[in-house]
C-alpha cells in the first residue's frame, strides 16, 4: 500500500482564516485561548502559505517579512493537522517560506518557541523539527506575560 500523499501549498488568502482558526482549536496543547484570540486579531496582517491533501486544508505557515529588522523574516504560527503530521507537510510548508525570503533578500529566518525548561513538555517536538531543519538558538527570554516561561529564539542563515 502505498502511503504517499499529494501536498499542494498555495498562498494563503482572507477567507482561510477560519481553516486556520478551527485546525488550532484542534491543538490545544500548543494553541492557548489567548494565542488563538492573536491569531484570530492578527492573521490577516501576515504572510503566509497553506497546504491542502485533496483539496481539504491541513496545515498552514505564517510569517512576518523585515519588521523589526530589514533583513530577516519572522515565522509567526505554523501548525498542521494531527492526522498530517510526519508526513513532510510542516517541511514543505518551511521550505516555501525559506525560498520566498530569499528572493526578497531576506537573509535569516527566525523562530520563537518555548524553551526546555517550560513546563510544557509537547516543545520537545516543536524544537526538535526547527533544530532537525537548521535553526540555532540565539537567544532566551522570559514571557512578558508570565516570567515561568522561557522563550527560545531560533535562526537560520538562508
Amino acid at each position: 500500500m502505498n502511503n504517499r500523499i499529494s501536498i499542494e501549498i498555495r498562498k494563503k488568502e482572507e477567507k482561510d482564516t477560519q481553516d486556520i482558526i478551527k485546525l488550532l482549536e484542534l491543538l490545544p496543547q500548543y494553541f492557548s485561548k489567548p494565542t488563538l484570540e492573536a491569531v484570530r486579531n492578527n492573521i490577516s496582517r501576515h504572510d503566509g502559505y497553506v497546504a491542502t491533501v485533496n483539496d481539504k486544508f491541513v496545515g498552514f505557515i505564517s510569517f512576518l517579512v523585515g519588521r523589526s529588522n530589514y533583513h530577516n523574516g519572522k515565522i509567526s504560527w505554523m501548525a498542521v493537522h494531527p492526522e498530517f503530521q510526519n508526513r513532510g507537510i510542516g517541511k514543505k510548508l518551511l521550505k516555501v517560506v525559506e525560498n520566498y525570503l530569499k528572493s526578497k533578500n531576506i537573509e535569516v529566518i527566525e523562530v520563537n518557541t518555548l524553551a526546555e525548561n517550560s513546563d510544557y513538555p509537547q516543545f520537545h517536538r516543536t524544537r526538535q523539527f526547527y533544530k532537525k531543519h537548521g535553526f540555532i538558538e540565539v537567544s532566551r527570554y522570559k514571557d512578558s506575560l508570565d516570567d515561568s516561561v522561557e522563550i527560545l529564539v531560533l535562526q537560520k542563515k538562508i
